[in-house]
């Protein structure tokens, strides 16, 4: 019988990061342009499953989507106490969306357990120009994984509407949690540019930085 483990997951993020369609396209695999921003917060459930040769793990993610919006910031402890994982969202093309993630890093160090831990993710990167899109990227990647170096964080891009990178990241949360190896870390310097793959082959290709 497989192991199961059952955690945890909040995300956090400011209005407009992609926290919602990120939810949407990971639980039922759709999405669209016209995602209604979360009033104060959501509740998703999904099961991971995690195998490596003979060994065998089931993850329960129990996953708090939690409004971005500055009225409701007050709302936001009640969902992220207790919390084994935190996921926070900022708009690869949005500056101030980025600079909206210390505040929720902080936020999180003050008022969630030291074992909490936390996953910064870069949203929609079929916008930028890079990948064929109409936006210039605001935020590099090596800004990124510096800043989440200092925090012992992880750093993965995504896109909702290719599917790029989401797998990928909650994949990694519920790996983290067992104990679970998925695969050697990458060096830094080898994992700063990341190309986005074609539909075709999303599915074989990583988004995550270390």
């Amino acid at each position: 019988m497989d192991e199961v483990h059952t955690t945890k997951v909040v995300l956090l993020g400011r209005t407009g990061s992609g926290k919602t369609s990120l939810i949407v396209r990971y639980i039922s695999s759709v999405f669209s342009e016209n995602v209604k921003p979360t009033i104060g917060a959501a509740f998703s459930k999904k099961t991971v499953q995690l195998i490596r040769g003979e060994e065998r793990k089931q993850v329960v993610l129990a996953i708090w989507d939690t409004a971005g919006d500055e009225r409701y910031e007050s709302m936001a402890p009640l969902y992220y106490r207790n919390s084994s994982a935190a996921i926070i969202c900022f708009d690869l093309a949005d500056r101030q969306s980025y600079n909206k993630v210390d505040f929720w890093v902080k936020e999180l160090v003050e008022k969630v357990e030291q074992n909490c831990k936390l996953y910064i993710c870069g949203t929609k990167t079929d916008l930028l120009a890079e990948y064929g899109g109409p936006l210039k990227r605001a935020v590099g990647p090596t800004e990124v994984m510096a800043y989440t170096k200092k925090l012992n964080a992880k750093f993965v891009e995504t896109s909702s509407k290719s599917n790029y990178g989401i797998d990928d990241l909650f994949k990694l949360v519920a790996a983290d949690f067992a104990g679970f190896t998925l695969c050697e870390a990458p060096p830094i310097e080898d994992s700063l540019r990341l190309q986005e793959p074609n539909q075709t082959d999303v599915n074989e290709k990583s988004s995550c930085c270390f």
